[in-house]
């Protein structure tokens, strides 16, 4: 049996899980967490992680697959298994030490990246603030993943061009304060409230230029970057 129909079976075996505690998540505005555990149990969040994390290097189509089986159980599970293995996918800009540490096999990264946070130089690394909305998933995140652009004494670092210097980050999620404000008739389950961080520390390897990607970590070799 193929890797793929092992976590379509399992999406089969959580499903009763997936219906029970649906319309929890549409009323408590967030998605249950017995269904992340149990997606996080059957590996699901790893589909598109590498294997030297704990991942199952899927392709895409057969990911695609596994989403839609969920999706049409419960949109809300659906669409926040979609938005943490999409995460997965910004990893190979992240130097090889970083991408261990962020997205480790029991890692669930999400995030949003517009507005981008404020990021302060400091011994060792950066100090990252700002407030950035649509963060479905939060409540059951590892770490978040967005942009920051620099700041130097206060003004805005500029490259050659006059573009702000951004870099792709990511924070801890218990680093960060879930700003319960997503108040919506529809997609409730989905949790998609902001996420604020004020003054937070992390290591420079936390951090990579936000450019084209030209060199990819050991890790994403392969059926990444086929």
């Amino acid at each position: 049996m193929t890797i793929t129909e092992n976590l379509l079976n399992a999406v089969r075996d959580i499903e009763p899980i997936i219906r029970q505690y649906a319309p929890e998540a549409e009323r408590e505005r967030k998605l249950s967490a017995p269904v992340a555990e149990a997606m996080h149990r059957t590996g699901l969040y790893r589909m598109w992680r590498p294997k030297a994390f704990g991942g199952y290097e899927l392709d895409p189509v057969s990911g695609f697959r596994i989403i839609e089986a969920v999706s049409r159980i419960d949109s809300a599970a659906g669409w926040n298994l979609q938005i943490a293995v999409a995460h997965d996918l910004f990893a190979p800009w992240f130097d090889d030490s970083a991408a261990a540490e962020i997205f480790h096999a029991d890692a669930i990264p999400v995030g949003a990246f517009n507005p981008a946070r404020k990021a302060v130089p400091v011994a060792g690394g950066y100090r990252i603030s700002g407030r950035t909305s649509y963060v479905s998933g939060a409540h059951h995140a590892t770490a978040f993943i967005g942009f920051a652009n620099v700041h130097d004494d206060g003004e805005l670092r500029l490259d050659d061009d006059g573009n702000a210097v951004t870099k792709i980050i990511a924070v801890p999620a218990s680093e960060a304060e879930i700003v319960d404000n997503w108040n919506t008739m529809g997609m409730r389950g989905s949790g998609s409230h902001d996420v604020a961080m004020q003054d937070v520390f992390i290591p420079e390897h936390w951090t990579a230029p936000w450019r084209p990607l030209q060199q990819p970590g050991d890790a994403y070799t392969g059926r990444f970057t086929a």
